[in-house]
């Protein structure tokens, strides 16, 4: 009686009218949450992960991530302009849209995280100096660098992942990336639905080169 009643009240109403994709994601969520509450599955460790190249896509979920180059430079245009603290790491990218509705920037932005280095800035224009993989970015657009807050359905974005590094350490020939995937599911707050789990799915080494002024 109560497993019928938490059918139709609950997963039922979820069920009708979402994509097959998002269904799939969704239990690929819960079954990640499980595993984190009950042990049933490992981490992926990095030499289990997909390792990605130039030019390669990798499927988040929402979108489609493509990097197509790496850089560094002390001033990128007129929102960038001459870093305080030393330079901006610049990781180019093409952002496709698989989602039927809009994704919101906070998805954008967990979606790539650079791995191992120190000395970043923890939010771009601040001098308070954290590791790589907890430094947050900007998220601007190729064209004009406007800030890209979400991603309207089926569109391609040409975007800059935008961090800041202290001059007081030297920037590798080389990075490595973390790709992350988002999994689809309802708040455990509210009855809000949006790409809340978030998991390593790939990394990549990229080769940085100087951008020209």
């Amino acid at each position: 009686m109560a497993g019928g009643a938490l059918w139709r009240n609950h997963v039922l109403p979820f069920v009708v009218g979402r994509s097959l994709r998002q269904i799939i994601l969704a239990a690929g969520a819960l079954l990640l949450l499980a595993s984190g509450l009950f042990g049933g599955l490992e981490r992926a460790e990095p030499d289990k992960l997909k390792t990605v190249k130039v030019g390669q896509t990798i499927d988040t979920g929402p979108f489609d991530l493509t990097v197509t180059k790496v850089g560094w430079a002390k001033q990128l245009g007129e929102e960038f302009r001459e870093s305080e603290i030393g330079r901006y790491v610049v990781v180019y990218a093409t952002v496709t849209s698989t989602e039927e509705n809009t994704v919101d920037g906070f998805v954008i932005r967990e979606a790539l995280r650079i791995r191992g280095l120190d000395d970043f800035a923890v939010n771009v224009g601040t001098d308070d100096l954290v590791a790589s993989e907890k430094a947050d970015m900007n998220v601007v657009a190729v064209s004009d660098e406007a800030r890209i807050d979400y991603l309207n359905p089926g569109l391609t974005y040409n975007v800059e992942y935008v961090w800041e590094q202290s001059a007081a350490k030297p920037l590798p020939n080389s990075i490595e990336l973390t790709f992350y995937g988002h999994g689809f599911r309802q708040s455990n707050i509210d009855e809000q639905e949006n790409w809340f789990d978030r998991f390593e799915l790939a990394t990549g080494s990229f080769p940085v080169t100087e951008l020209e002024p």
